[in-house]
């Protein structure tokens, strides 16, 4: 389901979907790295075939994202615009809903936890997925210059009004939702697994897109993303770089 709220835009929206490719680019990236290390979890968390599933916040650009859903499961799926704080959608429905990085933009979580807890049936599971600016991973050689980028980004979403640490708060969040049987189960990605650097640099290095943002929203200037842009070409040039990053999945039963 495609949120149609006016409150609280992800970043991203704003001030990169002037490049749309390169926007769906970055999401494809993620997607690429993520998503199999992360789909393994959620199947530990209740996500099973033959389940009636509802993805919450699946992307902007409903007309795009038929053109680029493929495969067999296109005669089994739905894609809905709605806002998540009054879904046009059957209370009761669904087995599963899954939201993914959704819950860090919206006003108020609770409240959307509680009106998602209604769509599910009886012993239904919510399933989070959400970043933690607070862990930032590791990168081998040492990319000192990472940590002040990614502060620079935490002040955007911030500025914004979203909530970067989400992740740790998921939780409680389903707890004051009246959601029961939590649990919270990180995950690690690394680029020896995925066999390449480069969803890694399309999603966290590119200074010259992701910079522009922050020297828009005067939290870099444009020397400080060209000094980042250039300690990244030098972390990439050395022998044998390693980046790790964490995320986390949360899971309540309604």
């Amino acid at each position: 389901m495609v949120s149609t709220s006016e409150s609280r835009p992800y970043v991203a929206s704003e001030l990169l979907l002037q490049k749309l490719e390169f926007e769906l680019a970055r999401l494809k990236a993620q997607v690429e790295l993520l998503w199999p290390k992360e789909r393994d979890v959620i199947a530990r968390l209740g996500l099973a075939d033959g389940q009636d599933i509802l993805e919450l916040g699946s992307g902007l650009l409903i007309s795009r994202a038929r053109q680029l859903v493929t495969g067999p499961c296109v005669e089994r799926m739905t894609i809905v615009e709605g806002d998540v704080m009054n879904p046009p959608l059957p209370d009761g429905r669904f087995d599963v809903a899954f939201a993914r990085y959704l819950f860090m933009h919206i006003p108020d979580p609770v409240g959307a936890a509680r009106r998602i807890r209604r769509l599910l049936k009886p012993g239904g599971r919510l399933i989070v997925s959400e970043l933690d600016a607070g862990f930032t991973g590791l990168r081998v050689p040492d990319l000192p210059e990472y940590d002040p980028w990614a502060r620079c980004w935490e002040q955007a979403l911030r500025k914004r009004g979203s909530d970067p640490h989400m992740g740790r708060h998921m939780p409680r969040v389903l707890a004051a939702a009246g959601f029961t049987d939590i649990r919270l189960e990180p995950y690690l990605v690394s680029s020896d697994e995925v066999g390449s650097l480069d969803p890694f640099y399309t999603y966290l290095f590119d200074a010259d897109v992701l910079g522009a943002p922050l020297v828009k929203m005067g939290l870099a200037t444009a020397e400080q993303v060209q000094q980042f842009a250039a300690a990244v070409k030098a972390f990439l040039a050395s022998d044998h770089p390693l980046v790790i990053i964490l995320r986390l999945v949360a899971v309540g039963r309604a």
